[in-house]
C-alpha cells in the first residue's frame, strides 16, 4: 500500500482513497494480511483528524513502515504530532479464523452481556496501552486506540489510573469508540463532534 505513505492527506481525502480500498477488498484479506496494516490505520486517523480534535483543521501522513516510528504524523499550521496507532480488541480473539469460518458455515448464537462487554473493553485498552508503553518510544508520541467493542466507555476514575500507571509515556492518550472521541489524558474528557 505504498500509494497511501509518505505523502499529507485531508482526512476526508484519506478516508475516501482508504474506504476505497477496503470495500472492494474481502475480509479476510483486509483485516489478515499486514499490507493492509496501513489502510486500517488511515481509516482510523481519518476519523479522528476529521472529528477535530483540539479543534483544528489537520492533515495526516501515513509514515512508511521502513521508518519504524511514528505510525503517522497530523500537522496543522506549523504543528506537527508524531502519533502511535493501536486497536483494542478481545485478547483471544481470532479474527482471521472469523472470516475463514465464515466461509459458507452458519453462525453460532453466542450469549451477549452488555455489562461484560463494557468491562472487558476497558480492560483491553489498558493492556494495549500496556504493550505499546513496552515500545519506549523517544520522543513520546500520542497515542490513537480504535476500541473494536459496541459497548462502555471511560470514566475519569478510569482514565486516571491509566494516567498513574502510564501517562510519562505518551503526550497524550485518545480513543475512537464508536460515535465517541475520547480523550484520556490529559486532562479526560467525551469531545462533542
Amino acid at each position: 500500500m505504498a500509494e497511501i505513505e509518505n505523502r499529507w492527506w485531508e482526512p476526508g481525502e484519506l478516508a475516501e482513497f482508504a474506504h476505497g480500498i477496503r470495500v472492494v477488498t474481502p475480509d479476510e484479506e483486509f483485516f489478515c494480511d499486514p499490507a493492509f496494516k496501513k489502510v486500517r490505520e488511515a481509516i482510523n486517523l481519518s476519523e479522528f483528524a476529521s472529528r477535530r480534535p483540539w479543534n483544528r483543521d489537520w492533515q495526516i501522513r501515513p509514515v512508511p513502515d521502513r521508518e519504524g516510528y511514528p505510525d503517522a504524523e497530523l500537522r496543522s499550521d506549523d504543528e506537527k504530532l508524531l502519533f502511535e496507532v493501536v486497536e483494542a480488541d478481545r485478547r483471544r480473539r481470532r479474527r482471521c479464523s472469523e472470516y475463514r469460518a465464515e466461509r459458507g458455515l452458519p453462525q453460532e448464537l453466542e450469549e451477549y452481556d452488555p455489562g461484560e462487554e463494557a468491562e472487558t473493553a476497558l480492560e483491553e485498552v489498558s493492556r494495549v496501552i500496556k504493550q505499546k508503553v513496552k515500545k519506549l518510544y523517544r520522543p513520546k508520541p500520542h497515542l490513537l486506540v480504535y476500541v473494536n467493542f459496541f459497548n462502555g466507555e471511560p470514566t475519569s476514575l478510569y482514565a486516571s489510573q491509566l494516567y498513574d500507571k502510564f501517562g510519562r509515556s505518551f503526550e497524550s492518550v485518545w480513543l475512537l469508540w464508536q460515535s465517541g472521541t475520547f480523550r484520556l489524558w490529559p486532562n479526560p474528557a467525551k469531545i462533542k463532534v
